[in-house]
């Protein structure tokens, strides 16, 4: 069998980093926001693209949106964390 990296995962698009931060903070409930000051430090990334070509050669179909994953981790970690 052939083994597929787990990190894919489906974006669609390009997701800022601001976007995912507000949806994981929402979706746990938390109320922070995002500073940003303009300043990016070598390395650091600016948006995520995953690319899921080589999943979908073999087969593999999205079924979840970003912000639905997003929002079933988070549910998921509330329940391991108790």
């Amino acid at each position: 069998t052939k083994k597929v990296a787990a990190q894919l995962s489906h974006l669609g698009r390009a997701v800022t980093v601001r976007e995912v931060l507000y949806s994981l903070s929402s979706a746990l409930g938390l109320d922070l926001i995002p500073r940003f000051n303009g300043i990016a430090r070598p390395g650091d990334p600016v948006r995520y693209l995953a690319d899921i070509a080589r999943a979908r050669a073999l087969g593999w179909q999205p079924r979840v949106e970003w912000r639905e994953g997003i929002r079933r981790y988070s549910h998921w970690f509330r329940s391991e964390a108790r």
